[in-house]
């Protein structure tokens, strides 16, 4: 269940999880729950938390985490990848590269109202912040760049 895969989000290497809605034939979910890990800022330590969340929501919204940019193995990275990203960021280089992963899920969910044709419409995102995590998805919501429908801290 899920699928762990790197990304490379404004240059900076970062490692997912997703755990996608069970029927991918319906539209895109309207809403899309996103955690933000604590230090480490590893994902792994929040699959087992996802895949209950999942079931608890009898997989019907899509859930994914993302690391903090740098702490990642950077297996799955090309060699130029690696040596663009400098790996060593601020805190508020952290939020902007969490702002980025939800401008790059609300693209994918355009993408797939459109390959169904259907009327674009905004992803609502919930965040779920874990210690620093909490710090960040607080400042996300503050950008009022995204429809945050809520945080939990």
């Amino acid at each position: 269940e899920g699928v762990k895969r790197p990304l490379l989000l404004g240059g900076k290497a970062a490692e997912t999880f997703v755990l996608d809605r069970a029927n991918s034939d319906c539209p895109p979910a309207a809403y899309h729950i996103v955690v933000i890990p604590g230090n480490p800022g590893m994902v792994d330590f929040y699959i087992p938390f996802i895949q209950y969340l999942s079931a608890h929501f009898k997989h019907r919204i899509p859930i994914s985490a993302i690391s903090h940019a740098g702490h990642t193995n950077r297996l799955g990275y090309s060699a130029e990848d690696i040596l663009r990203d400098t790996g060593v960021y601020s805190l508020a280089d952290q939020i902007e590269h969490k702002a980025y992963y939800l401008e790059h899920l609300q693209q994918e969910h355009d993408q797939q109202q459109t390959q169904l044709c259907l009327t674009p419409s905004t992803l609502n995102f919930v965040l779920i912040g874990h210690s620093v995590g909490s710090y960040v998805c607080l400042k996300l919501r503050k950008m009022k760049r995204f429809n945050i429908a809520a945080v939990i801290i």
